[in-house]
Parts: structure tokens; sequence; C-alpha cells
């Protein structure tokens, strides 16, 4: 269980920075040849060799979310929560614009037990997709899938918010994408917040 949810998680922070790449924001290609080197070495469980990859990439291109998201993966599977927290408040304030962030550490700081600041993190969230969503229809460069996933990112943030009206509003917007992902739409049906927080880190105090 614990191991699913958060492959969940870093699919959200994986959006982020794949959000952040259509944007335009440039990388500075040593940086990520360097993080590239890290998930090797992460790949092969060589943990404190890939988090020093990282950390290099960091140096090289300080506003370079990857080796961020990266770090947190290793944090959270070594159950080193007040690491993986600190990385995330990095993310956020290094692309505060990204709506997906502010989903990860709404959802840390709930844990945490901080539900006021938990839910302000929520709504910032749904601000930030709302904000893309519109955006992408102003520059003509919105396309199905994109505003799916903003949907989607839409309707899980209401549903940690435990606003279930404006849940369902959204779910019947999602059915009418023409693009519309059953599995997903059926997940966030199923979706039961309570299990997911009181299971997603089971010794985090």
């Amino acid at each position: 269980m614990k191991k699913n949810l958060i492959f969940f998680i870093l699919a959200i922070l994986t959006l982020a920075c794949e959000n952040d790449k259509k944007k335009g924001v440039e990388i500075k290609e040593e940086a990520e040849q360097v993080n590239n080197e890290g998930l090797i070495k992460m790949q092969a469980g060589n943990y404190d060799e890939a988090l020093n990859l990282f950390n290099k990439a960091i140096d090289i291109d300080s506003n370079y979310e990857e080796p961020h998201v990266n770090k947190v993966e290793i944090f959270l599977n070594n159950s080193e929560y007040d690491k993986a927290i600190k990385e995330i408040d990095l993310i956020t304030t290094k692309a505060p614009e990204v709506a997906e962030n502010w989903v990860l550490a709404g959802i840390f700081e709930e844990k945490k037990g901080n539900q006021e600041k938990a839910f302000e993190h929520y709504r910032t969230s749904i601000e930030k997709f709302e904000k893309r969503i519109e955006a992408e229809k102003k520059t003509n460069a919105e396309t199905e899938s994109e505003n799916f996933d903003s949907l989607v990112g839409i309707v899980f943030s209401y549903i940690l918010l435990e606003d279930f009206e404006q849940v369902d509003a959204y779910i019947t917007l999602l059915e009418e994408e023409e693009d519309a992902d059953e599995q997903m739409i059926s997940f966030l049906l199923d979706f039961n917040k309570e299990t997911y927080i009181e299971n997603i880190f089971p010794d985090f105090n």
C-alpha cells in the first residue's frame, strides 16, 4: 500500500516537472546530465551516490526542480520524511506557479496535522490549475490531454479539501472530455482520503 501511494505522489511531482519543461523553462545541459547520472545510481539502489549527484545538479542550476523531486523519492523510500518535506518546500519556492507542487505541500502539511495550512495549499493548487487551463486557451496551446490532466488535478484537490459538491461537478466535466480516462475517473471516485492520509507515511510522527 505505502509503495503504491508513494508512486502516486511522485507521479504528481513528475507532472510538475513536465509542465515546467512545456513552459520553456531552460535547464543547463550539464545539470541535466548530472541529474541523469544520479537517476542511474538511484535505480541501482546507490542512494548516497545518487544524492551527491542530485545536489551537484542543483549546485549547477539552482532553478532545476527535478533533482529535488528525485531526492524526495529517496527520502520517502527511506522514511526520512522531514528531509522530504524540506525538499518539497524548496520546490514550491522555486516553482510557485506549478499547481502540482502545492498539492504535494498540502498533503505533507495535513500529515503533520496542519490542516488549515494544508487546505490553503490545496486552494492555491486549484487556482494554479485553473490559471493553467485559461492560459492554454488564450494561447491556443491547449490539448485535450493537458486539459484532462489539469481537471484531474482540480478534482483531486477538491477531494483533499473535502468539497464533494465541487468534486461531483468536475467529475462531470471529466466524463465529458473526449479523451476521458475511465480508469483515472474510477480512481478518483473510489479515492478515500482518510485511508490515504493514514497509510501514506505509517511511521511518520
